[in-house]
């Protein structure tokens, strides 16, 4: 009966795909998919459904359940702890306006490009160097959307093609306090500035340049076709944003950037005596940001209230991304009872196209769930499990394998109209989510064929 049970895998598979489709609670599908997938190899047979070295409760029916509290466990006490604090860094920069005010600093130059055509590629490049900050598509998307969209639109670009850039600016996130970053790393083994150094950069920027360039025509190319024209407007940018960000001073810009300096210098990498773990790179810049506040507010009660913020966003970080890890992992516990990814890698090595055929296959799954569901992070989470069994078994190098499908759940996002980012920007452009993802399938799908031909070339 084993042997049937890959099968039943796909099939629950599909129609877990189907109910996220359907906006089903993504949480709830996995968990609920991952206990019939479980539930079903035990009747099938395979009673070996604990991980390595854990003790049984005496009975198959509770081990289903302690399955699901050891994964979190594990989660929570890892990768789990380092999203957290990253979550809650990130809200407490928007919260004193440190974020805004490297958003609206970073924005100022494009006044002084005038073609709009030509404006957007570098709109695109300023807007993604951002997400090194922001690492939330929709946080990123919502500063620039009071920020550069009006910008934009002012020196003449349609808003159509002003809300296709902002879209997709976080189509790839590699600094070592993004959520995904660490959660690729971590799958590996390895540190998110490792990860960085030693692969992301090497793609992740000819990508950029790759995208930014094609956008510029792009966004022509679809205004001719839907007969908009370019034309300078006047708009008051600063009507738009915060008046408080306004008010900051220019330093509060470094505050978001202090974990990110840290992490380069003290890593085994530049500082071999002094590693800086990534999660405290991000308590000492909280701690830095709030006595800084203190001193200028003098508002004990205040700076406190803002400071808050840190743990109000670890809150909201454990029940969105966090909690997704755990019944991600669930469900890719009851994948490997059923014994669909021992065929998957058999299957691998069988086609003969080895390390390079695997990667393409499993970033194409990656990239087809994020397409449907609009979510990269449910995507990725999903699947980020199977690298290192399959890099093992196949002989490549997990951190190679790791980039496409990572950069995939990322980059086919934007194409997606039901992505939370896409609802945002077109929402706030007022047009439709459609058109968006139109204009983004172009750069999109070429930034992917790149980042697969760069990962073959550069590092198999």
């Amino acid at each position: 009966m084993l042997s049937v049970m890959p099968w039943v895998a796909i099939l629950v598979t599909i129609i877990a795909a189907y109910g996220i489709i359907k906006n089903y609670k993504t949480h709830m599908v996995l968990f609920c998919a991952g206990f019939a997938l479980i539930v079903l190899s035990v009747i099938a047979g395979n009673h070996d459904i604990l991980p390595k070295g854990a003790k049984s409760s005496g009975t198959l029916v509770f081990d289903i359940f302690d399955l699901f509290r050891l994964i979190s466990i594990r989660q929570i006490s890892g990768i789990g702890f380092l999203i957290l604090i990253a979550g809650g860094f990130s809200t407490y920069m928007e919260r004193i306006g440190a974020a805004g005010k490297l958003v609206q600093i970073c924005v100022e130059p494009l006044r002084f490009i005038r073609n709009p055509y030509i404006l957007l590629p570098f709109a695109f490049l300023i807007g993604h160097a951002l997400g090194v900050v922001v690492p939330s598509a929709a946080g990123l998307a919502m500063l620039l959307m009071v920020s550069m969209f009006p910008l934009l639109v002012g020196l003449g670009v349609t808003p159509p093609a002003a809300a296709a850039i902002i879209g997709s600016t976080l189509c790839m996130s590699y600094p070592p306090t993004s959520p995904m970053s660490i959660l690729a790393a971590k799958t590996i083994g390895t540190e998110p500035v490792a990860l960085l150094i030693q692969y992301q950069l090497a793609l992740a920027i000819p990508v950029a340049l790759v995208i930014a360039v094609l956008h510029g025509f792009v966004q022509r190319y679809f205004d001719k076709k839907e007969g908009l024209a370019s034309s300078a407007v006047a708009v008051e940018t600063q009507s738009r944003s915060d008046p408080r960000v306004a008010a900051l001073p220019g330093y509060y810009a470094l505050f978001p950037l202090v974990p990110l300096a840290l992490l380069v210098v003290f890593n085994k990498l530049v500082w071999k005596t002094i590693v800086l773990d990534t999660s405290t790179a991000m308590i000492v810049g909280w701690f830095l940001a709030i006595a800084v506040d203190l001193l200028r507010n003098r508002d004990i009660k205040k700076t406190f209230d803002d400071s808050m913020a840190m743990f109000s966003g670890m809150g909201a970080i454990l029940t969105s991304v966090v909690s997704l890890i755990f019944v991600a992992d669930f469900f890719s516990s009851g994948l490997q009872a059923s014994g669909l990814i021992n065929l998957l890698m058999d299957a691998a090595k069988a086609s003969g196209t080895g390390v390079t055929g695997s990667t393409v296959v499993l970033s194409a799954c990656v990239g087809f769930i994020a397409l449907l569901t609009g979510s990269g992070v449910a995507a990725f989470t999903s699947l980020v499990g199977l690298v290192p069994p399959l890099a093992q078994s196949v002989g490549g190098d997990p951190g190679a394998m790791i980039l496409p499908i990572q950069f995939a759940s990322e980059m086919i996002r934007p194409v997606s109209p039901v992505a939370g980012v896409i609802i945002i920007v077109a929402g706030a452009a007022k047009v439709s989510p459609v058109s968006i993802a139109k204009r983004e399938a172009i750069p999109m799908g070429a930034g992917m064929i790149a980042i697969l031909v760069l990962n073959y070339v550069l590092f198999t």
